[in-house]
């Protein structure tokens, strides 16, 4: 077992190795200009982060840095199992009606969720109505026609989960089902548009780690990102995507918006 485990990270490394010479990213990453834009006083939900929170994973401050950082998720066991890094949590469907919470946040964060709502027009209604007049929206999802997330659902749930926990230990306790729908930039920004939002920001990442464990399925998974990055537009691997609520005017137009 451990020549086997030698064996992947030497691999790793290789492919470490070949990446430094390919670009990462298309530009310059959207989620510091939303972490640049929180203040003290404001509320900011986490949408699915569970027992990762967001701000842990994408690292910003402290609970002093804010009023509320509040968790929410469809399963509630996931939550009690980082408590004490919210505020408040609270078991909610996204693609439902969002009740009580409507207008009350600020921020709202939703990193690696919409890939497994099967409903993603309901769910960005639902991110939207959370939002107060002038608030961000950060979502970050994998990209529906990357190589893993084809296989993803191509593949039996339980298998690809064993899988993906034995190449990839630090992905242990992920592995939801998966469908990507809409998950790409340019549909998700006519979704948003359609729930009154604008676009604020968009940035995409080139590189993946799935395909990693093994030299020779990393090069041909290069070779199809190479001819996916000249023929589609979309193309990446994931992308992270900000959007904002402009306040609404007398009129019943949207402020800033042509």
């Amino acid at each position: 077992m451990q020549m086997i485990r030698r064996f992947i990270n030497l691999n790793k490394r290789l492919c470490s190795s070949l990446e430094t010479l390919l670009p990462q990213e298309s530009g310059k990453s959207v989620y510091p200009k939303l972490v640049e834009d929180i203040k003290p006083g404001d509320a900011i939900a986490d949408i699915g982060g569970g027992k990762k929170p967001a701000r842990i994973l994408l690292g910003f401050g402290g609970k002093e840095d804010y009023r509320l950082y509040d968790g929410f998720d469809i399963d509630m066991d996931e939550l009690d199992q980082a408590r004490d890094l919210y505020t408040n949590v609270y078991q909610l469907d996204i693609t439902k009606d969002v009740g009580a919470f409507r207008g009350v946040y600020d921020k709202v964060i939703c990193k690696s969720t919409l890939e497994h709502v099967l409903d993603e027009e309901a769910a960005m209604r639902g991110l939207a109505s959370l939002l107060k007049e002038g608030g961000e929206l950060y979502i970050m999802v994998p990209y529906r026609y990357a190589c893993f997330a084809v296989l993803n659902r191509l593949l039996p749930n339980e298998f690809k989960k064993r899988l993906l926990h034995y190449l990839f230990p630090n992905k242990i306790g992920d592995g939801f089902p998966a469908y990507y729908l809409n998950c790409t930039a340019s549909s998700m920004r006519e979704s948003a548009e359609k729930v009154g939002l604008r676009f604020d920001g968009l940035n995409k990442f080139y590189f993946s780690t799935y395909f990693t464990f093994f030299f020779p399925f990393y090069l041909v998974w290069r070779l199809i990102t190479g001819v996916q990055y000249l023929v589609d537009r979309d193309y990446c691997e994931r992308f992270e995507i900000l959007f904002r609520k402009d306040p609404v005017a007398a009129s019943g137009s949207v402020q800033g918006l042509a």
